[in-house]
């Protein structure tokens, strides 16, 4: 599973992205830290599960040494979508 980056101004670890994200765990436990409503919470994705996270949120995965499959909808300047996936 790629980490997220965290830009200079991100001082909490936390990202987000406009659009969903679809996390695939391959091998191993990850924990996915969310925030709703502005308190953190863990999502805890094990091996051979999925989890959605919908847009807009922020989310920090923790993923050492794991293998998983996140993919992310795109849309091009055209307009049309796809999917993005990142291993």
């Amino acid at each position: 599973m790629r980490r997220a980056r965290r830009r200079p101004d991100q001082a909490d670890g936390f990202s987000y992205r406009s659009i969903r994200e679809f996390f695939f765990q391959i091998n191993g436990d990850i924990k996915l830290r969310i925030q709703e409503e502005g308190k953190a919470r863990n999502v805890n994705v094990r091996g051979g599960d999925a989890f959605m996270l919908p847009p807009y949120v922020p989310h920090s995965p923790d993923a050492p040494y794991r293998y998983g499959w996140p993919d992310r909808r795109v849309q091009t300047s055209s307009g049309r979508s796809g999917v993005c996936v990142s291993l």
